[in-house]
């Protein structure tokens, strides 16, 4: 089982269990991998520790780097009891990221408005992005909620 705690970058989270999915609402700078490594919670049986490993395609991020949409990320779980290992692979959906560079931008609010009217088709990682008010569709609502994200300071109180 996996939750995520939410701080000063993090104005809510989802973790999807079937689909092996973590939804992040992160601030437009994006979220380091240190932050969220401090924010995820892992419940284990007979673990003595948990690692985690990120990679974003070929490359593994370090603690300082920001986590771009589609992350993926590994828990690995060992047990001193047993010696096993085990582990989760999770995918990381930055609710806005449609770009894959782990910040919000006007240029991902322009993609999508671009993908609604058709202009664009994406990816089926960046359509879980688009959702950015994560109601099953990308919609105007997402383009205006990524454009209040980049201008609006009180960001956190307007999404509740």
């Amino acid at each position: 089982n996996a939750t995520v705690d939410e701080n000063e970058v993090l104005f809510g989270s989802r973790v999807d269990l079937e689909n092996q999915m973590i939804l992040l609402d992160t601030v437009a700078s994006g979220i380091t991998v240190a932050q969220l490594k401090a924010l995820l919670n892992f419940e284990t049986v007979n673990a003595s520790a948990i690692e985690f490993v990120f990679t974003h395609g070929d490359k593994v991020l370090a603690d300082e780097d920001r986590i771009p949409n589609g992350t993926k990320v590994t828990a690995i779980a060992v047990s001193n009891v047993t010696d096993k290992t085990d582990e989760v692979e999770y995918t990381v959906i930055i609710l806005g990221d449609t770009n894959e560079d782990g910040k919000i931008a006007v240029g991902d609010a322009v993609l999508v408005a671009r993908a609604i009217v058709g202009d664009i088709s994406f990816t089926d990682l960046q359509i879980l992005a688009a959702d950015s008010n994560d109601n099953g569709r990308t919609d105007i609502g997402d383009a205006v909620r990524v454009a209040l994200k980049l201008t609006n300071n009180d960001y956190a109180t307007m999404i509740q």
